[in-house]
């Protein structure tokens, strides 16, 4: 199941609309609705179809540009600068991750074991950066990962 990780919304009054275009951003996809008067229109778009992601600042507002490898773009005008440069730096670590080239399987025992630990230290990382866990929990519990293995 799908974590929303960010809610953008564009400014009614700037947009010039009743219903301004939204961006969530999920762990796994971002999800682009825009709503006109008689219609809804919806696109969802993983991290792997992304190519770049430009953030526009303004003195009060900031923009954002999705580009995708598809037909369409996204572009939200007139969203709160601090949440925009938020959504930037989550979507461009996760296109990242996306588009990193993967390493050559190794051989031998440890492979499941590295793997794991890889995993686990991986996840406290995110727990860290959410500010779910303190940077002390984080050196113990991969203190603990790196003893066992």
């Amino acid at each position: 199941m799908s974590t929303l990780l960010l809610h953008l919304s564009g400014n009614m009054t700037f947009n010039r609309t009743i219903f301004p275009p939204h961006l969530y951003v999920y762990d796994d996809m971002l999800i682009y609705k825009k709503r006109s008067l008689l219609r809804i229109r919806e696109m969802s778009i993983a991290y792997s179809q992304i190519s770049q992601v430009i953030l526009l600042k303004g003195i009060f507002f900031a923009g954002l540009d999705v580009i995708t490898t598809g037909v369409e773009h996204i572009n939200i005008r007139f969203i709160n600068k601090f949440k925009a440069d938020r959504a930037k730096r989550i979507v461009d670590q996760k296109v990242f991750y996306a588009h990193a080239k993967h390493k050559a399987p190794e051989t031998g025992e440890l492979k499941g074991n590295l793997t794991a630990v890889e995993k686990s230290v991986a996840r406290y990382k995110e727990l860290l950066e959410k500010g779910v866990i303190t940077k002390d929990q984080f050196e113990k519990r991969t203190l603990e990962l790196l003893k066992g293995f």
